[in-house]
C-alpha cells in the first residue's frame, strides 16, 4: 500500500509543477506593457481636454511646450529648485493671442497632476522680460 501512495503523491508534484511552466511571463509582461500606455493616453485625452483649449507636452525635464488650438503658444523653462523654490519661465508667443495668466492658469492646472505634492509647493512662475520678444518666435 506505501507504494501506491508514494507514486500518487509523486504523479500529483509532477502536474503541480507542469501547470507552473505554462504560465507565460511575456504575455504578462506585454499585457502590462500596453496597460501602461493605455493608461498614459488616456491620461494624456484627459488633460487635454480638462485644459480647455490649453495642452502642454513635456520635451525633457527642464522644457515643456504649451499649445493652444494646437499651436505653440509658450516655452516654458523649468529651472533647478533653488532657495526651496522651483522657477518655472514661461515664454509667451507674441504672435497668440494668449496671456501670461491664462498660460500660467494652465499650466499650475497641469502641473498639479503630474508633479508632486511636494514640488507643487514650491513653484514659481515668471515671465521673462524678453517673453514677447518677435525675433526669438519668428521661425515658429
Amino acid at each position: 500500500m506505501k507504494n501506491i501512495y508514494r507514486k500518487n503523491k509523486i504523479k500529483s508534484k509532477k502536474s503541480n509543477v507542469e501547470k507552473i511552466k505554462t504560465f507565460d511571463f511575456k504575455e504578462l509582461e506585454k499585457k502590462i506593457i500596453m496597460a501602461e500606455i493605455n493608461y498614459q493616453l488616456e491620461q494624456r485625452e484627459r488633460l487635454i481636454s480638462e485644459a480647455k483649449d490649453f495642452y502642454f507636452e513635456v520635451d525633457s525635464e527642464e522644457q515643456i511646450w504649451g499649445y493652444k488650438d494646437s499651436e505653440v503658444v509658450a516655452d516654458i523653462y523649468v529651472n533647478e529648485e533653488w532657495k526651496n523654490k522651483i522657477s518655472v519661465e514661461t515664454d509667451i508667443n507674441p504672435y497668440s493671442d494668449v496671456t501670461f495668466e491664462e498660460v500660467d492658469k494652465a499650466l499650475r492646472d497641469f502641473l498639479f497632476n503630474e508633479w508632486s505634492k511636494k514640488q507643487f509647493k514650491k513653484l514659481e512662475t515668471i515671465e521673462p522680460c524678453m517673453s514677447r520678444d518677435l525675433d526669438k518666435w519668428k521661425d515658429s
